[in-house]
């Protein structure tokens, strides 16, 4: 686990505390459980079945540009094997980022062509993301590592809520808005 905090079961946290929904997992990323295993378990085959899906289209693609060891069929087979390690490796790095720093210069690119009026930018951009094996790749590896990002971010989350202990709630809260306010509740 990435905190020093251990977690009491989930009938004994306080009534603000809400354990968070994460993708894939849901909740059960709290106990980890046999549930959250299985939930586990079938992202990954579903990213191996992704993988093998996508193996067979670069391969289609890359058979498709002539004759075994053809100087045009070996040139298609090194720039695959380069792009896709590039972006493989790119991706496995960003993936293992915290989200505030992730996605955002790629997802920027693809908004200022778009913004640009660049359709031939976007339809490169979409065909160089199918054809790069990297991306399926880091997935699959990703789905492999002992705690992903999103629950370690909701871990270290809720232990920073669990260490600061039960909010207090001020007496205006309660009675129902500001003391200035012309809307208060009645006692």
């Amino acid at each position: 686990m990435t905190s020093s905090v251990q977690f009491p079961p989930r009938d004994q946290l306080p009534p603000d505390v809400a354990i968070p929904r994460l993708p894939v997992v849901g909740t059960t990323w709290y106990e980890r459980g046999p549930s959250y295993w299985v939930r586990r378990a079938g992202a990954t085959l579903f990213t191996a079945v992704m993988l093998a899906a996508w193996t067979a289209m670069v391969s289609a693609f890359v058979r498709a540009s002539g004759p075994a060891w053809s100087p045009a069929f070996t040139g298609v087979l090194i720039a695959e094997i380069v792009f896709s390690l590039g972006t493989g490796a790119w991706l496995f790095h960003r993936m293992g980022q915290p989200e505030s720093q992730r996605w955002m210069p790629s997802v920027r690119a693809v908004g200022i062509a778009a913004r640009a009026g660049s359709i031939v930018l976007i339809v490169l951009w979409g065909i160089a993301v199918l054809l790069s094996y990297g991306l399926v790749l880091a997935l699959f590896l990703r789905s492999f590592t002992p705690v992903p990002q999103p629950e370690r971010k909701a871990r270290r989350l809720l232990a920073d809520k669990l260490q600061r202990g039960p909010r207090r709630v001020p007496p205006t809260a309660r009675s129902g808005g500001h003391p200035g306010s012309k809307r208060q509740s009645k006692r």
